[in-house]
């Protein structure tokens, strides 16, 4: 049988309801583990009236008694990860680790050529339109050249993949 709890509303009304139906409120919850309860629990907010609706509600469900959940399976360890690793693998991670860095060298040259730009803006020139206008002009090249080389360099990986069947 059922630990039964008493509830007692503002109007003094009393109730009785299991302890599984009284632990779905928090408040209540938290009253009955911290054992704060002597006798009965009081509910200054709620009345007899919807106390009375509510309990009966609560009496007709049944309560289902949780099941603890199981832990998840124990981590891999990093090491151990490259016991699974093939040599498609070990490619991948080595491309993956050297298509980078053109990137960052690309960051490289054109942080130096938006300097030599701010360093145009400083001279008080008349022709500074025009050497903007001409360095804009190389600095897209140089871009263009810079992606293209890039896309060459995926094309060529990915041929050499097709071509040895990785």
């Amino acid at each position: 049988m059922a630990r039964m709890i008493t509830l007692r509303s503002s109007d003094n009304e009393v109730f009785e309801v299991e302890e599984a139906v009284a632990m779905e409120s928090q408040t209540i919850k938290h009253m009955i583990e911290d054992e704060c309860v002597d006798n009965d629990i009081p509910l200054p907010n709620v009345s007899s009236s919807s106390g009375v609706e509510a309990v009966p509600v609560e009496d007709d469900v049944a309560v289902d008694v949780i099941e603890e959940i199981e832990p998840p399976s124990a981590a891999v360890p990093f090491s151990r990860l490259f016991s699974y690793v093939d040599e498609l693998d070990w490619v991948l991670m080595v491309v993956g680790a050297i298509l980078p860095c053109p990137r960052g060298v690309a960051l490289v040259v054109y942080l130096y050529f938006f300097g030599r730009v701010i360093n145009l803006l400083d001279s008080h020139s008349e022709a500074l339109f025009g050497k903007i206008k001409q360095q804009s002009e190389i600095e897209a090249f140089q871009a263009n050249l810079i992606a293209q080389k890039l896309q060459l360099e995926n094309k060529k990986a990915k041929l050499k993949g097709y071509l040895t069947g990785k």
